[in-house]
């Protein structure tokens, strides 16, 4: 019964652990598109950049950036989740007044890269860009 539990017990230690090593590989740059509607251009693809700062117990903190003229040019918050290898992001909308970049982003972890849609529906593909060492090698 006892070597039962703690079986049982390194099992759940394991998992945790791997859980854990899957968030914090998580954390990165990446760097792709992002589809956009417009009036003018529908499915408009444009660039973005994703800075995923920390993702832990399934809570992920990140920025996000689009490469175009209009209210999402400029890095804006995000917080959201991750559940497997399911990550879903949405920006942060400050206290008393409407966000200016209100992006909802379902998306599915696929080694270096991110691929899903935003909350409409629209296509989204980032790949994680490799970091430079101290000597910009």
């Amino acid at each position: 019964m006892k070597s039962s539990t703690a079986g049982g017990v390194a099992l759940m230690l394991l998992f945790a652990s791997l859980v854990h090593a899957e968030e914090s590989s998580l954390v990165g740059r990446y760097t792709g598109t992002f589809q956009v509607q417009d009036n003018y251009t529908p499915n408009r693809t444009i660039g973005m950049t994703l800075v995923i700062q920390k993702a832990s117990e399934g809570k992920v903190d990140a920025s996000g950036q689009l490469h175009a003229r209009g209210p999402c040019h400029t890095q804006f918050p995000m917080v959201g989740t991750l559940k497997g290898n399911q990550l879903q992001l949405e920006t942060v909308r400050p206290e008393g007044k409407d966000s200016d970049c209100p992006i909802v982003l379902k998306l599915t972890v696929d080694g270096s890269k991110l691929v899903g849609t935003t909350g409409h529906g629209l296509s989204v593909r980032l790949s994680r860009q490799k970091q430079r060492d101290s000597r910009g090698a």
